[in-house]
């Protein structure tokens, strides 16, 4: 049987060593229970008191300080203000050996760091938000599943949280975390997730697996290992993502059947199936939307009248059409849209399901010998399970994003639609005009350089009938307003500071 640290793919020697001490140590404290509780368990608790002790001794020590240094007049002695100093400067001495102390047990604990970042030592950060937080900072009690205290366990300041990733080494090329899953396997032993990611160039290579600490006899041992992953990018981007690949974390319901292979092959290829239908449904939105504009572009020529949002970016002009056309309700628009929707309610459902089954994969590695037939065709079903789940929530992410937002606010701020540009668009009022149509009024911020050296933000309001039954949109009012900007100074700044301010527009015919 492997150890539960035998897989890690290594960087520096200092960094692997650094790795395995703090997994063991999480481990460790994580899967403490009545009958285990080993020797290093009881040594963290005793620095992490020692800390705590270090802490009040320093604070306690600046009152001293500020004696030291104060003799009054009459008390003057030369002498004595030579000692007086001596003291101080050893009491100084004094404070920073404790606090040094102080730090470096804390960051060898197993405690969670933020990210590294560009300063590239989340170490440093941990220790500040520490110092920082004193003493409101990590206080004694340990913590149960659901994260209250837990009278039982020995006071310590570090709490451990079910299903919450903690990162244990964080650098600018390297993070290593582990997370508690909360749950005992058949054999008693205490599962873990355990993850290392790597830069490696313009890739970031990402290994898993599952370990487990046998509480009986305390070993720490390897249950199953992941395919490996290799990402183009960089690290701190996939980093904090939301997990991409989570189906390895999961769980089967106990309520469920163990599926067959060839169950997870047909939720697999219905999940699939279900890919290809959101982007169906988003060109046909989007080709209805290409289509009722370029109808009402063409009209608007024979009639030479000036397009609506002329001089707008076709992108931008066929979104600010598809968002009038959703606020006034047209149904040629609405039905397209919920055509997509229905997709990615589907899509989500069949992702679901997949995940359902495919988790008992999980279940299946842990107890089929490695490298059996079914150790492998379980490990496939899974990576590929995890792809078409990723592809799928992608896509649904793509297909909302590319839908009028559906606020229901009377006035909305729309997200950017190009850099540069905001959109603010008030929606129908009660009041209709003449033949049932309804009023938009729109408003488009962004900054232009009318001449070099100078820069200005225009403000362009109109307003635009449209007719709800069709979608047909013509405008019928407009005015713009220019403000001028410093070099310096952000779109974003400028809305916020004008953005109330009233810019009348009468109607025409």
């Amino acid at each position: 049987m492997q150890g539960a640290d035998s897989g890690l793919i290594g960087g520096p020697a200092d960094i692997v060593q650094e790795t395995v001490r703090k997994f063991a140590a999480f481990r460790m404290l994580s899967a403490r229970n009545a009958k285990y509780n080993p020797p290093p368990v009881a040594d963290m608790d005793r620095i992490q008191h020692l800390i705590e002790e270090a802490h009040r001794r320093v604070d306690a020590s600046s009152s001293v300080l500020r004696e030291l240094l104060v003799v009054t007049a009459e008390n003057f002695d030369p002498h004595r203000d030579a000692l007086m100093k001596s003291r101080h400067n050893q009491l100084l001495q004094a404070r920073a050996a404790a606090e040094d102390a102080a730090k470096r047990a804390w960051l060898a604990l197993p405690i969670d760091l933020p990210d590294a970042g560009l300063s590239g030592d989340g170490n440093r950060q941990a220790w500040d938000i520490l110092a920082r937080d004193w003493p409101n900072g990590p206080r004694p009690g340990g913590v149960t599943p659901g994260g209250e205290a837990n009278e039982a366990r020995p006071a310590i300041p570090i709490r451990i949280y079910r299903r919450k990733r903690v990162t244990l080494v964080s650098d600018n090329s390297y993070r290593m975390a582990l997370t508690d899953s909360g749950i005992d396997d058949a054999q008693g032993r205490r599962l873990f997730y355990q993850e290392e990611w790597i830069q490696r160039g313009s890739s970031v290579i990402r290994a898993r697996w599952r370990v487990a600490v046998d509480t009986a006899t305390g070993e720490h041992v390897l249950v199953a290992r992941y395919p490996m992953l290799e990402l183009r990018g960089a690290l701190d981007d996939f980093y904090r993502e939301i997990d991409r690949y989570s189906l390895w974390y999961l769980e089967p319901g106990e309520d469920s059947g163990w599926p067959s292979p060839d169950y997870v092959e047909a939720a697999l290829a219905d999940l699939e199936g279900a890919c290809v239908d959101i982007r169906m449904a988003v060109d046909d939105f989007q080709n209805t939307v290409r289509a009722s504009l370029a109808q009402q572009d063409e009209s608007r020529a024979t009639a030479r009248e000036p397009l609506l949002d002329a001089g707008l970016a076709a992108p931008i002009r066929e979104a600010l059409y598809a968002i009038r056309a959703h606020l006034a309700g047209a149904p040629a628009s609405l039905k397209a849209e919920n055509k997509v929707w229905e997709a990615i309610t589907q899509g989500t459902r069949l992702a679901m399901n997949l995940e359902s089954a495919a988790s008992w994969g999980n279940r299946i590695l842990q107890e089929a010998p490695g490298g059996s037939p079914a150790a492998i065709e379980w490990e496939d079903l899974i990576e590929r399970s995890d792809r078409a789940i990723d592809l799928v929530r992608n896509a649904e992410i793509e297909a909302a994003g590319a839908l009028p937002p559906n606020s229901t606010q009377a006035e909305a701020k729309f997200p950017a639609l190009q850099r540069g540009v905001i959109v603010r668009i008030r929606r129908p009022s009660a009041q209709h005009l003449e033949k049932g149509l309804i009023m938009c009024r729109q408003e488009i911020w962004h900054t232009e350089s009318p001449m070099p050296g100078k820069r200005e933000v225009r403000r362009t309001v109109t307003l635009v009938a449209v007719d709800p039954r069709t979608g047909a949109q013509t405008a019928i009012g407009g005015k713009t307003k220019y403000y001028p900007v410093d070099a310096g100074d952000l779109l974003e700044n400028v809305f916020d500071e004008h953005s109330a301010d009233d810019l009348p527009v009468a109607l025409v015919d």
